[in-house]
């Protein structure tokens, strides 16, 4: 509100100077300074949110390295199965090779029968790794989801501050060149409330 003096009565406010400073003061607390106080606050939220990007991809390389590495496993697994079969048709053909009288001391249905259980320990194993990579599998798209998720919402988030941020700036250029205007309209009425104290004087 700007200062409205009657020159009859010029001394009715001895204290505009005060007034008009304080009021001021408040003004630019209560609007510029406050605005500027939340975008900054946003500002840092948005350096937070970029800040946690790379750890996203951190975890997101852990988990690929470590999948490339189950893949490596199974194959070597698969790798390991079929060299065991292969040496053991091999020595069964040996076996069965052989004279009655050198195959029953070999006990070859013993053996068939540690064979067989040994394909089974090495088929669940199999299948224990591909369960865990299937799952591993699962892991991974679905921290590629969340990334891709997060990276957008940080794009949208990016627009939405450079907008915000040209809009905002906007509106504290009005601000201040509000405050600046009624500031040269106070001046210009304590420059009259001065210039009736003296000719009062006089």
């Amino acid at each position: 509100m700007l200062l409205s003096i009657p020159p009859a009565q010029p001394q009715t406010n001895p204290n505009a100077w005060q007034v008009a400073a304080a009021w001021l003061d408040e003004y630019i607390t209560s609007n510029v300074e406050t605005e500027i106080a939340r975008l900054t606050e946003q500002l840092f939220l948005t350096d937070g949110l970029v800040a946690d990007v790379p750890g996203q991809l951190d975890a997101l390389q852990r988990e690929v390295m470590e999948q490339a590495t189950l893949r490596l496993e199974v194959a070597e697994l698969r790798e390991g199965t079929r060299e065991t079969r292969t040496d053991v048709d091999c020595l069964k053909g040996m076996v069965e090779g052989q004279p009655s009288s050198y195959r029953e001391p070999f006990n070859l249905g013993d053996f068939q029968q540690k064979v067989e259980s040994l394909e089974e320990t090495t088929k669940t194993g199999q299948q224990g790794f591909s369960k865990q990579l299937s799952n591993t599998e699962d892991t991974l798209c679905v921290m590629s989801t969340r990334l891709a998720v997060i990276e957008q919402e940080l794009q949208m988030l990016k627009q939405r501050m450079d907008q915000g941020g040209e809009e905002k700036r906007r509106e504290l250029q009005a601000v201040v060149a509000g405050v600046q205007i009624k500031s040269q309209k106070m001046q210009a009425e304590l420059t009259d409330i001065t210039r009736h104290r003296q000719e009062d004087r006089i």
